[in-house]
């Protein structure tokens, strides 16, 4: 709590000297007296702006407390005065991170003995990240504007910002990669035999399952597959490299390829996948729970910043390291020829891989020459994933996601080529 004289009351310490000096010049017992009430009023004006402000009370509540950008947010705020006494004028100020915009601020003539007052306003999520809103600031004044005490009060309330989520259409893979909303069964047949089906051991599996007949025959362990519950799977990989990104500020397309990673997760958690989420320089999200997954994955993609991480080979690695039945969802900016060959071991692990390659290039303004060479570099690098079983589709600065989403996820047989112009 901030304690202050206002200027008048300044005046007032003034006018008590000076009727204090007359009195001892003069011998007039009247100016002394005078001269202990202009000292003392502004004294008393402070002992009651500090005990009123001590006894108000205040409350905030934010809707809603998860939004992306571009919406809005509404605040409301109440404020109590418990005791029986009128307050002086309040000046408040709810105080906010400059990426929501300037402080509310309002003035309130007075709030009567046990009344309350409401205060409400709405604000603009202008870009992505977590923030606190408040405390508030209460600056209580005496009605003679002697005195004014300011505190803090009703403390901090937090809110997240997504990314700007675009909408996109539902998933049309099939087999293994099909959307569903409940868990699935796969029925695995092998024909006169007592289990389903086998496959190669992996790293980790339990020995008690290897199927040594078939083990004898492949000349290598072979691991019994049986009849299971299944729920689709999705990895999303996304490249936060500060290297692979071009643009400055919300337009960059950093936060383009967050914004595309992050309409990614909320579409497949819409149609029922399991999501985990990893990024270039190691860091994952891999909710414990199937109930908000999207939202997990979101919170994340709401703070995230540019990494220094040099390469993408390591996290293709990672990938291919911890691969299991699923799908792969990758939001790149263009790989070298070597982060490529990378990515293409890794995609082996999964079920089957998509590749957003984000042509960072398109935020450049480049010559119709440099345009040529880095249609044919991407191209390139496209190939050679898709060579090796990604599908890939590339994202420019202008195009909208949903474009190269339908060709990543369009039915087996039926992608098509699709150019778009800069």
């Amino acid at each position: 709590m901030l304690r202050a004289f206002t200027p008048r009351a300044t005046g007032f310490a003034a006018a008590a000297v000076a009727l204090y000096l007359a009195g001892r010049l003069t011998g007039v017992p009247e100016l002394f007296m005078l001269a202990v009430a202009a000292l003392a009023l502004p004294v008393g004006a402070l002992a009651v702006v500090t005990w009123g402000n001590s006894r108000l009370t205040s409350s905030r509540a934010v809707r809603p407390v998860r939004t992306s950008v571009g919406n809005r947010i509404s605040v409301t705020v109440r404020l109590d005065n418990p005791t029986r006494l009128e307050t002086g004028v309040l000046l408040l100020e709810d105080r906010l991170p400059y990426q929501l915009g300037p402080g509310a601020r309002f003035v309130v003539p007075g709030i009567p003995g046990g009344d309350r007052e409401l205060l409400n306003y709405e604000l603009r999520a202008a870009a992505r990240g977590r923030y606190s809103i408040g405390p508030l600031a209460v600056r209580l004044a005496d009605p003679f504007g002697l005195a004014q005490v300011t505190s803090e009060l009703a403390g901090a309330s937090d809110v997240i910002v997504h990314p700007r989520v675009e909408s996109l259409s539902a998933p049309g893979l099939g087999g293994e990669l099909a959307s569903s909303a409940a868990t699935k069964v796969r029925y695995l047949f092998s024909q006169g035999d007592e289990f389903y089906t086998t496959r190669e051991y992996r790293d980790g599996d339990d020995l008690r399952k290897v199927h040594w007949r078939s083990s004898a025959k492949r000349g290598q362990l072979m691991i019994r597959q049986e009849e299971r519950p299944w729920q689709a799977r999705a990895v999303i990989a996304i490249d936060l490299r500060l290297a692979a990104h071009r643009g400055q500020g919300g337009r960059a397309s950093f936060e383009r390829a967050v914004s595309a990673a992050a309409s990614i997760a909320l579409r497949l958690g819409a149609s029922g996948y399991e999501l985990a989420l990893v990024a270039d320089d190691g860091s994952q999200v891999r909710p414990a729970s199937l109930g908000d997954q999207a939202t997990a994955v979101l919170d994340f993609l709401a703070s995230v910043e540019p990494t220094s991480t040099p390469s993408l080979v390591p996290m293709a690695n990672r990938l291919a390291r911890t691969a299991g039945e699923g799908l792969l969802v990758a939001v790149l900016g263009v790989p070298s020829s070597e982060e490529a060959a990378a990515l293409a071991r890794c995609r082996l692990g999964f079920g089957g891989a998509l590749g957003l390659l984000v042509r960072t290039d398109s935020w450049l303004g480049l010559a119709a020459r440099e345009v040529a060479a880095a249609d044919a570099q991407a191209a390139g690098i496209a190939t050679l994933l898709d060579r090796a079983g990604w599908r890939t589709a590339m994202l420019t600065r202008t195009q909208p996601l949903d474009d190269p989403w339908r060709r990543l996820t369009a039915p087996l047989g039926r992608a098509t080529l699709t150019t778009h112009r800069r």
